[in-house]
């Protein structure tokens, strides 16, 4: 009778200690369970996420800019667009512009992913706003931020110019990340901010002081960060320290290259300015016989840099002149009858400056010497501008110093007329008296040259 009272304490015993395993095992088991299930739905969301940015790469390859977010509160998945401009900049993927099934667009929790873009006016939503075939690599690099790149006459522009102060930013984990051209958020297991697939409503926004609630709105910096989901919180929305949300992002430069749209190696484009500053030691360079004892230089043809420059009187070819007047040294024209190594307008001397075929400049600042203002009798000339052997615009002005030494000018042809030669040519005064001056420098500019396009000669006096 002992024994067997004996056995059956032990029996009850194990049933007791098998009874608290199961209850454990229940326990963590829901937990395990819980977590397992969340880890999917991340993954799902995850590889939705990357599946829609393939297809916006794809679309990127196919339209040359990229789509609009879709209305959060539509059924569709129509991007949403007027011109430039995205109309909801806190939208969601759009799905059907994107040609992909509607659920890819959702999370694991079966809501609506969101999708920030870079839009605007400088936008990449904007028509080409992501082409930069167009682009040259053999551009310099560190000039002004352009819009589009230029195909006219040259690809001077290089992607980065292109790329300038364009894209969203990001927080990575506390590094700064901008150049960004989109970016995918899901919104996590709470759903905090995100659209029901279904209903189109939106939940509840995150507490306004928290990361997450930056991934809600249409322009911030948005947030990659660890997940946090704090302890002892009953209500994730009250919670600023909450953060559940995953996000996905390609910054600019690396969409172009996926979707086939980066810049080219493009033929290097010709200087920016070109230079030429007309004293003895220049003449000299030219002519390495020339003392400089004489006006008469020998020259037919004067090349300085890039430059090269001839003298005409009537039509006819003259030689170069060079000569010293109140200091300052400068180029003319002698032959014929004039043997003073100035441009005349009695002798319909000309001087002719060819930067090179395809130089296509669009502004010139010329220093002139003796270029005198008499009063009410003023010198004049006139500056003929080519490209490729048409002449495109010809502007005339009147001299503005009133006492010798050098004057310059910027001439500005109008837009659209660039040129690769020019033509200065005296003529004459007010009141009838021939002009007369020397060329003392140039400086012609690109349309993409950044710095001052001015003449730099000691004391001379800028046209008003």
């Amino acid at each position: 009778m002992s024994f067997r009272r004996s056995q059956r304490g032990l029996a009850g015993a194990a049933a007791i200690v098998v009874l608290i395993v199961v209850v454990l095992a229940l326990v963590l088991g829901r937990s395990f369970f819980s977590q397992g299930i969340t880890l999917e739905q991340r993954g799902a969301t995850d590889a939705n996420m990357r599946r829609i940015s393939d297809a916006i790469v794809a679309f990127a390859a196919l339209n040359k800019r990229l789509p609009c977010p879709a209305s959060g509160a539509a059924a569709s998945g129509l991007e949403v667009r007027s011109g430039s401009a995205c109309t909801n900049a806190d939208g969601t993927v759009p799905w059907e512009s994107l040609a992909i099934a509607r659920d890819l667009a959702v999370d694991g929790w079966g809501r609506k992913i969101s999708y920030r873009v870079f839009a605007g006016a400088q936008g990449f939503t904007r028509d080409g706003g992501i082409d930069v075939t167009n682009c040259s690599s053999n551009a310099p690099v560190g000039g002004a931020a352009v819009t589009d790149c230029s195909t006219t006459p040259y690809h001077y522009n290089h992607r980065d110019d292109f790329l300038l102060a364009k894209g969203l930013t990001v927080n990575d984990q506390g590094s700064t990340v901008t150049g960004v051209a989109f970016a995918l958020i899901g919104h996590g297991e709470s759903g905090l901010g995100a659209f029901g697939a279904d209903s189109g409503v939106r939940t509840r926004m995150p507490n306004a002081g928290g990361s997450e609630y930056l991934n809600t709105q249409g322009s911030a910096t948005f947030q990659k960060l660890a997940r946090n989901i704090p302890t002892g919180v009953a209500d994730p929305a009250t919670d600023a320290a909450h953060f559940d949300d995953e996000i996905l992002y390609m910054r600019a430069a690396e969409l172009i290259q996926k979707a086939g749209l980066d810049q080219r190696a493009w033929p290097a484009p010709p200087p920016a300015s070109v230079t030429g500053t007309f004293n003895l030691a220049a003449i000299q360079a030219a002519s390495p016989g020339y003392t400089g004892a004489s006006q008469f230089t020998g020259l037919t043809s004067l090349n300085v840099g890039t430059m090269t420059i001839t003298a005409t009187a009537g039509g006819a070819a003259r030689e170069i002149g060079f000569r010293t007047d109140s200091g300052v040294g400068g180029i003319g024209v002698i032959g014929g009858s004039s043997f003073n190594a100035v441009i005349s307008s009695s002798l319909n001397e000309v001087l002719t400056i060819n930067f090179g075929t395809g130089s296509y400049l669009n502004r010139v600042d010329i220093a002139f010497n003796e270029f005198n203002d008499f009063g009410v009798d003023e010198e004049r000339v006139r500056i003929r501008f080519w490209r490729d052997g048409v002449q495109v615009q010809t502007t005339t002005k009147n001299a503005w110093r009133t006492t010798s030494g050098p004057s310059n000018c910027l001439f500005n042809p109008t837009a659209g007329n660039e040129f690769d030669r020019i033509d200065i040519e005296p003529i004459t005064r007010t009141f009838g008296s021939a002009t007369s001056l020397t060329i003392v420098a140039v400086h012609a500019c690109t349309s993409w040259f950044t710095g001052s396009c001015a003449t730099t000669v000691s004391g001379s006096v800028p046209c008003p």
